[in-house]
């Protein structure tokens, strides 16, 4: 696939900060396997872009990178977010603006922002579902919000039946008016391969450990604070017990979870990584996987870690669309629940592995699926597609 002048180009607008997370990882994967023939992407990020790392190989594929680099506090933010917005739009016209986020009032603000730019198709994706700890004035602030989000968007896209419920109406919902379109990944690429378990695990000083793997943007959401608790208590009794962490956060949570390292005398037990490109060998290294969201649209890592054959533990609040193989306990991730996740990380060491693929792919997580999915309704929603599907 190359590039071609007269290809439909949409631009994803993505709320994300500099961290890259799923949805950047979500969006470069489809842009990687769409038919760039037919559909070009564009990535635009009001804040500090979450695809740095991705940037060159982006421009290459004949995608364009944009920032506004709106600074400031929430409020600031917010405020800035609608003129910028706006500008923007009016200065690089598309015929398809994608708004990609878990946040109903960012993309209540975008969708408006494009509507009087004048944009044509406006595509709101819900990537999130409801936070477990949001109180009940912000719920019917949602509920009021919902309305308003759905008289400026042109269609709706979610990655769960969960998260089509947090971001539109229950009209919408109930009248088939949401398209869920699965997180896709290249399932080959996370394969189980033993050569690179071995390599990995020998790099890391982790030979013969019982490691439990975590891959996840460090915040409050992710929970990582509670998970270092569960594997304190699994250290007590496992002397051989590894927790690796991968991913980069905000700087006052990452302090936090590194204060809370030293103080549980765990240096050394737990192994930060930082962000990494080839997450899939990491994959391999692990025994367990660990996923104790407060709260998630899907949780795509989950997926992935299923494919490459480990057996894992989640927070009840991942959607079940995300245990494509059975091999997902989800468990409550309350105060007094540690001792339930130290119980079920043990059991989910143990036990022969091979890939899981197929499962995916049937589940409807294949990127190609995926990416095909996206164009097919990307064209049929424009002049250039019509008569397409």
């Amino acid at each position: 696939m190359g590039t071609n002048c007269n290809a439909l180009r949409v631009l994803q607008i993505i709320s994300g900060n500099r961290y890259f997370g799923g949805i950047s990882a979500l969006l470069y994967n489809v842009y990687s396997h769409i038919d760039r023939e037919q559909v070009q992407f564009d990535f635009l990020y009001p804040y500090i872009s979450t695809n740095g790392i991705y940037k060159e190989k982006i421009e290459t594929m004949g995608g364009r990178v944009y920032e506004l680099g709106i600074t400031g506090n929430k409020v600031d933010r917010k405020a800035k977010l609608y003129p910028g917005i706006r500008q923007f739009l009016k200065e690089h016209p598309y015929e398809v603006v994608h708004i990609n986020s878990g946040n109903l009032l960012f993309n209540l603000i975008v969708s408006k922002a494009a509507r009087d730019a004048g944009i044509g198709t406006i595509i709101v994706h819900s990537h999130n579902a409801d936070a477990a700890n949001e109180s009940k004035l912000k719920q019917r602030a949602i509920g009021a919000l919902k309305p308003l989000l759905d008289r400026q968007l042109t269609a709706r896209f979610a990655c769960s039946d969960e998260a089509a419920r947090h971001m539109f109406t229950e009209k919408a919902v109930a009248g088939n008016g949401v398209t869920v379109v699965r997180n896709g990944i290249e399932v080959q690429r996370f394969l189980y391969d033993e050569q690179a378990r071995g390599e990995v695990r020998r790099r890391l000083g982790i030979e013969n450990k019982h490691v439990v793997g975590h891959i996840g943007r460090f915040c409050p959401q992710k929970n990582q604070v509670f998970l270092i608790r569960v594997f304190a208590r699994l250290a007590e009794t496992d002397q051989d017990a590894v927790l690796v962490l991968i991913g980069d956060g905000e700087t006052q949570e990452m302090d936090r979870i590194t204060s809370q390292i030293k103080q549980l005398n765990l240096r050394g037990k737990v192994i930060c990584l930082g962000t990494q490109t080839d997450v899939e060998r990491y994959y391999q290294a692990f025994d367990a996987f660990a996923f104790p969201s407060a709260w998630e649209g899907l949780g795509m890592v989950l997926v992935e870690a299923q494919v490459s054959g480990l057996h894992c533990v989640a927070s009840e609040a991942v959607p079940r669309a995300a245990d494509v193989t059975g091999n997902v306990a989800y468990l409550p991730i309350g105060e007094g629940d540690v001792d339930l996740w130290v119980e079920a990380l043990r059991k989910t060491m143990t036990f022969d592995r091979a890939s899981h693929d197929r499962e995916a792919a049937a589940a409807g997580y294949d990127i190609d699926s995926v990416a095909t999915g996206l164009l097919r309704r990307y064209l049929s929603m424009t002049e250039t597609g019509a008569g397409t599907e």
